[in-house]
């Protein structure tokens, strides 16, 4: 008995002592307020500092000095009232800092941006050795990855693995002509003209890839559709899905009195819902240039904040939930089944259509066979006057292949129509995805397409015609 329980004090000492040093392993570490050049806000740089201290705590590697305690640390020791960015940024101030709050590790660094990109710089100091022992950075092209990069930098200075942060990539937008409600002649231009004022302030908010305005107006050309239907929003958002569009842009204008009345939303095609909505009231004149732009402005503006840039995995997942599948429905499929069985399944890009079709035509035709061998067969039996057993097994045997056959072109049909009674929606599902399967491949070669567009979108804006550059002048101005 005294035997178990030295065994069980010893087996509960060396557990204690183990979870003592492991507690004892984790190092001080205190994170100083990032500094900022002006690119950055001081609320964004506060973010960023505190999104660092969290990741760090996450990695169970450290022990994380509060803002709490340095800022009363600041203020005991003298050095300002508050902490805040660049308060302490010298080698000396931040190993004295460290010493006070008896952390073994400083982590300081800065936010900076530059030829388009943010780069977000972290350096550890070891106070004891007084040098820094590691030095990492994080290059993003947009603020709204800021939480990510953070984490990011985290694992890269403290060499846990992270996930890699998701690449956000911008919607495509489609802006179709604007509609003239009440078909006034002198006011024709502007179907043109309002919707080519909004590309350069689109293109200018970085969260957008236009796409060619021209598409809409080829769809006019063929006679898919009239040009007043381009404010039709079901019509919008099918001309949107075939472009590949995530977001169509649409507007009509009409003379109320001696005002001009512009309306424009945007639509987002997975959801098939207006998420954004503007009205300009203007007079026709010079002012109408004016309230043009600010339209176009005030579109872009809250464009940007309703619909941002998506990791590239939702956005490819939001660019499947719209269907657009031309004739590839449910009851497009069983109103060809029910006519040939199997042409429900080729229309639907199913292997088992070039099946059935091919059975239930040789059933058919086997038989129409069955039914004339049959009947001439049993008219030779009706006449014969010797060889009756012949005659009767040719006979029997032309019965049962009328019989047969006919069964198969029944069951057949039958199997056919099951087939997509049971499965069609799946099928649906399936010529839907591969429809879109170009939005996940598009995603991947972005990059490279995304440079062409702007190419395309940078040509069409600089070839407007006059009534743009006027717009533009007249905005300037």
């Amino acid at each position: 008995m005294k035997s178990f329980c030295k065994k069980s004090i010893c087996i509960f000492l060396f557990f204690t002592i183990f979870s003592i040093h492991a507690q004892e392993t984790k190092k001080r570490i205190a994170v100083l307020p990032f500094s900022h050049d002006k690119n950055i806000s001081k609320e964004e740089s506060g973010f960023i500092t505190e999104k660092i201290r969290t990741s760090l705590i996450k990695t169970g590697l450290y022990e994380v000095i509060s803002n709490d305690q340095i800022e009363n640390m600041m203020k005991i020791k003298g050095a300002k009232q508050s902490v805040g960015a660049g308060s302490c940024t010298s080698e000396e101030c931040i190993i004295d800092l460290g010493n006070a709050l008896e952390c073994e590790k400083m982590l300081t660094g800065n936010i900076l941006k530059a030829f388009g990109l943010f780069t977000i710089n972290g350096k550890v100091l070891d106070v004891v050795s007084q040098h820094y022992e590691k030095a990492e950075e994080v290059t993003i092209s947009k603020k709204e990855e800021f939480p990510l990069a953070a984490e990011n930098l985290v694992a890269k200075i403290s060499g846990k693995k992270i996930k890699e942060p998701d690449k956000l990539i911008n919607r495509r937008v489609l802006i179709l002509d604007f509609v003239n409600t009440q078909n006034r002649e002198e006011f024709g231009y502007l179907a043109v003209s309002i919707p080519d004022a909004f590309l350069e302030p689109i293109q200018a908010t970085k969260s957008f890839d236009l796409l060619n305005r021209n598409i809409w107006q080829k769809h006019v050309k063929k006679n898919d559709y009239k040009p007043e239907e381009a404010y039709d929003e079901d019509i919008a958002i099918k001309v949107g899905a075939k472009a590949e569009a995530d977001v169509v842009v649409i507007g009509s204008f009409s003379l109320i009195g001696s005002q001009m009345q512009m309306v424009s939303k945007a639509i987002q095609i997975s959801s098939q819902r207006v998420m954004v909505t503007k009205t300009k009231l203007t007079g026709v004149d010079s002012n109408m240039f004016t309230a043009i732009s600010q339209l176009a402005d005030e579109m872009s503006t809250e464009m940007k904040k309703t619909l941002p840039p998506l990791p590239q995995k939702v956005l490819v997942q939001e660019r499947v939930k719209y269907i657009d599948t031309g004739k590839k429905t449910y009851s497009g499929m069983l109103v060809r089944t029910l006519i040939i069985p199997g042409l429900g399944h080729v229309f639907a890009d199913q292997w088992r259509g070039w099946i059935y079709m091919p059975l239930w035509v040789g059933s058919i035709g086997a038989f129409a066979f069955g039914v004339m061998d049959f009947a001439t067969k049993e008219e030779v039996y009706n006449n014969a006057s010797n060889n009756l057993e012949k005659t009767y097994a040719e006979m029997n045997d032309a019965f049962l292949l009328r019989n047969f056959s006919f069964l198969a072109v029944v069951g057949v049909y039958a199997i056919s129509i099951a087939d997509i009674l049971f499965f069609g929606k799946s099928y649906e599902q399936l010529a839907f995805h591969k429809q879109n399967t170009s939005a996940s491949f598009y995603a991947s070669i972005k990059p490279n397409i995304n440079t062409t567009q702007n190419k395309i979108n940078n040509k069409n804006l600089n070839n407007q015609g006059d009534l743009y550059v006027s717009l533009k002048y007249e905005k300037r101005f």
